[in-house]
Parts: structure tokens; sequence; C-alpha cells
């Protein structure tokens, strides 16, 4: 018999690649015990793009994902990374199973490409940690900054504490001091006191490495505007874990 929580909700299944535990890779909570929901399809194309697109996709239900969540949940877990792709495609989702992983314990930590405010404002009371991206125009997309400025002040009025959400930047050999200036502006005027991370990317297809003394060069030039500026490379790549 079907679970009544989930019968009348819009969208209830969702596309997703992979449910897995592991430690997170990126940014402020680095190392940090997780299970991830990773969902399918991106509203971008970034270049760096690392998302394998040849992995078996399966279409699942809220309740088969929740149960996949449960069996992962051993240990002392930090929190349930719902990732992608871009999961805020699948908001209406999102709103009913992220109460349902809340029930477990648990908490929920979004990242995001930051460019679907209006994605955000459906789930936003409902999660506890966001790690928001600032898509330069040089990682092959448009510029995105009225987006991303409308989904910081969002973030910035939400219950969330500056700390619990963060942006990162993935800094490539194309990245521009132009861009950074640009990205670290809109973050100012929300907060200075939002912490920045600045993110080597890790070198893919045809995609360099930023040489050191320009990642240098960039945390001061962040820092000029912002309190927080760390420079955090993908972990995971380098432990060589999911």
């Amino acid at each position: 018999m079907t679970d009544s929580r989930w019968q009348l909700k819009p969208n209830s299944k969702a596309l997703i690649t992979e449910i897995f535990a592991s430690i997170q890779g990126e940014g402020l909570y680095v190392g940090e015990r997780q299970i991830f929901v990773r969902f399918v399809a991106c509203n971008l194309k970034c270049d760096y793009c690392d998302t394998k697109t040849n992995k078996r996709i399966r279409e699942l239900a809220g309740e088969r994902v929740l149960n996949e969540i449960k069996d992962l949940n051993k240990g002392k877990i930090h929190s349930v990374s719902v990732t992608g792709g871009e999961p805020l495609l699948y908001a209406d989702f999102l709103q009913a199973l992220i109460p349902q992983i809340n029930r477990l314990g648990l908490k929920t930590y979004l990242e995001t490409n930051g460019t679907l405010p209006q994605e955000l404002r459906k789930v936003i009371r409902l999660v506890n940690y966001v790690a928001m991206d600032i898509k330069m125009p040089s990682s092959g997309n448009p510029a995105c900054w009225d987006e991303h400025r409308e989904f910081l002040e969002i973030l910035n009025r939400s219950h969330i504490h500056p700390g619990d959400f963060f942006v990162k930047i993935v800094l490539t050999s194309k990245t521009r001091a132009a861009e950074i200036k640009k990205a670290t502006g809109i973050i100012a005027r929300v907060s200075k006191h939002i912490p920045l991370i600045l993110q080597p990317v890790s070198p893919i297809r045809q995609v360099r490495a930023m040489v050191p003394k320009n990642i240098f060069a960039f945390q001061s030039l962040a820092l000029e505007h912002l309190s927080i500026v760390k420079v955090i490379p993908q972990m995971h790549k380098i432990l060589g874990v999911r």
C-alpha cells in the first residue's frame, strides 16, 4: 500500500542516478559524512562538469528514495546532500521528500548552481545547509548575475545563517579577475560575511587548472570585499572516493 504522504504530491517521482554514503568533498563542510542523492539533469552546461551521464538512471518515488536513505543511515551522518545535476529542477519533489528526511533525525544539505531563485523559494524553509555556486561566464554559460543576486538575497533573508550557507566559485585557467570582482561585489552587497570558497578545478577534458599564483591573487582580490574567503580543492577527487 502506498503511503498517503506521497499520493497527493506533485512530481511524485524523480530521475536519480545514485544514492550513496561518502564524505563531502567540497566547501566548508569538507570531510563530513553524508548521504548523497544525485538527481539527473541541469539547466546549465559547464565546461568542467564532471557528472557522468552514463550512469544508470532510475525513476524513483519518494518512498523509495527515503527507504534507501534509511538503509544508509548508519553511524553519525552530518546530513543528506541533495545534489546533481541541479536538484532544484525537482523542487516540488523535494517539498515532499525533505520533511520525511527530517523525521529520520537527519538534516538536509542543498547543493545548487544558484540560478533558480523561484524554485529555491519552494524549499528554503525546509533545508538546513546550502552550497551555492556562482557560475562564471568563462565556464561556458551565459552570465547569471541577476539570478545569483536574487538567490543570495533569498538565502540571506532565510532562517539559515551565513556559514550554514556559502558560495563556491570554480577557478579554471579561463577565469578572469573581472569575473571575480563582479561575483564578490554581488555577494558583498548582500552581506560581506557570506563565506566564499574558491575551488581550483580538477582538470577534465580540455579544462586546465589555474596556476597557483593566480589562485592566491584571486583570493586577495576577493578578500577586498568579503571577510571569509578560503581556497579548498575537491578533496574527494584527491582521495579517490565518490
